[in-house]
């Protein structure tokens, strides 16, 4: 395996390390778009209907239900957030949230969150339960679920420098459970996405199922103009998969 060393690719805007630069592997990546920026649903449930269609793609599980990680990502519905949740007319971050099952350890994991949010000069706006339908799960799938959470923030800063204040509030929560908590406990937390423009809503399932577990993508209301179906995540604690790298890469060349 190739060590990359004297590179902050790529947490930073810089060229792929050359050991990368070139790699095309068979995974593949979906983008679908409105080109006038018109936001519909029909958008999400193509980008859904492109994630089912890689169905074949995915590992499952031995109680041959459970799915080795599948998701989307879409832009931010607002309008639809706005109308569920009243309090998201004040805030222009969100935050997708895998949180501890006890609540105890869940209220902490919050308040770190707040706290990070705070020192950053970034307000908590509140926090909502994403509804899920648990009986769609396979039952390993269903024993490690976390609770998921949606987090709202708010700064008054421009669209570039919000997204990097949340880039380090995601890195300064995570260290800060680490910390708390030791890295066994830390595995409990997870954050899916933090950001002004996007939003990630995946999970250990099967492509298929994705929708059926999050109610939020059902919604007639949820409109976006743009939709991401990326290839298998495992695991609910995973970012995309490793062939999801090479494929974008791949791309741009």
């Amino acid at each position: 395996m190739t060590q990359l060393t004297g590179s902050d690719w790529p947490y930073c805007d810089s060229s792929a390390p050359a050991a990368v630069a070139g790699e095309k592997d068979a995974c593949g990546v979906g983008f679908l778009a409105q080109l006038q920026g018109e936001r519909s649903h029909w958008v999400l449930q193509q980008a859904l209907r492109g994630l089912g269609c890689m169905e074949h793609r995915g590992g499952c599980g031995g109680d041959g239900d459970s799915g080795d990680g599948a998701g989307v990502l879409c832009e931010i519905p607002w309008e639809y957030l706005r109308a569920i949740w009243p309090e998201a007319a004040n805030a222009n971050g969100l935050g997708m949230m895998f949180l501890p099952k006890d609540p105890s350890l869940r209220a902490e994991v919050q308040r770190f969150c707040d706290q990070e949010a705070q020192s950053l000069g970034l307000t908590s706006i509140g926090w909502r339960a994403v509804p899920v339908d648990s009986a769609v799960l396979g039952p390993l799938a269903r024993e490690t679920a976390p609770v998921i959470q949606q987090w709202l923030v708010q700064r008054a800063v421009d669209a570039d420098a919000l997204e990097s204040l949340l880039l380090r509030l995601r890195r300064r929560v995570g260290a800060r459970v680490r910390k708390e908590f030791g890295a066994e406990g830390a595995r409990d937390f997870y954050v899916a996405s933090l950001s002004g423009r996007t939003v990630v809503y995946k999970g250990m399932v099967r492509s298929e199922v994705l929708a059926q577990y999050y109610a939020d993508l059902r919604d007639l209301r949820f409109a976006v103009f743009c939709g991401l179906p990326p290839p298998f995540q495992h695991e609910y604690s995973s970012s995309l998969a490793s062939g999801s790298a090479d494929a974008l890469i791949g791309a741009q060349r």
